[in-house]
């Protein structure tokens, strides 16, 4: 069993770290999980830190055992079990929407949440972030809802929530006023010395008023 195979390579090396193989369509996942501390004590809230740490300490030393026998795969390292199905579910969102992402920009979060009476539940967001029309919104509804089943299998429950929403486009606003290189051939209400008594002209705003020291 590859699953047994692999998870003996990884813990000749990480006691304990293996969690578990997992393929969806063409992609495969190994899904590791170190939750003793010591590979980046004092930056366990920093998730970068811990990753580039572990890859960098511990993953060479079974990375090219568990690639014969996998093949091409992705590695997710995790610091507690939740974390690790949350980027194990965000690896797979983004696998099924990277058609979509290739044409508009979008944004994707997970969370996951546990409760006694439910057990565990899924929400997943996507924002879209340019062109984002209804039409769009709803392609990329549909690709989640596509997932779901294997989403199910993977948090042990059917409570999953599906929402994609289109961010407005900002755009610039030319100002209203006159362009301040115009300067002295506009009005200006607001000062009681404009124009100027003494032929001279004088900077917007400023009237008579002698320059700032």
């Amino acid at each position: 069993m590859l699953n047994a195979s692999i998870k003996a390579v990884v813990e000749k090396v990480k006691p304990g770290c293996f969690h578990a193989f997992f393929e969806y369509e063409e992609n495969k996942y190994l899904l590791l999980i170190d939750d003793s501390g010591d590979v980046s004590r004092g930056f366990r809230d920093s998730q970068s830190f811990y990753e580039s740490v572990f890859m960098k300490k511990i993953y060479p030393a079974f990375s090219s055992e568990v690639q014969n026998k996998m093949g091409a795969y992705n590695v997710l390292i995790n610091k507690d079990h939740n974390s690790g199905l949350k980027s194990l579910v965000t690896s797979i969102v983004k696998v099924k929407i990277k058609p979509l992402r290739d044409l508009y920009e979008h944004d994707v979060n997970v969370s996951l949440r546990e409760s006694r009476i439910h057990g565990m539940s899924a929400q997943i967001n996507v924002l879209i972030r340019q062109n984002a029309t209804d039409e769009i919104c709803n392609k990329v509804l549909t690709k989640l809802s596509e997932i779901t089943p294997i989403i199910s299998k993977i948090i042990g429950s059917d409570n999953i929530v599906l929402n994609a929403n289109g961010q407005a486009p900002s755009y610039y606003v030319q100002p209203t006023n006159g362009a301040a290189n115009e300067g002295d051939y506009h009005d200006d209400d607001t000062n009681p010395n404009w124009p100027s008594k003494t032929g001279n002209k004088s900077g917007g705003g400023r009237g008579n008023n002698p320059p700032s020291k």
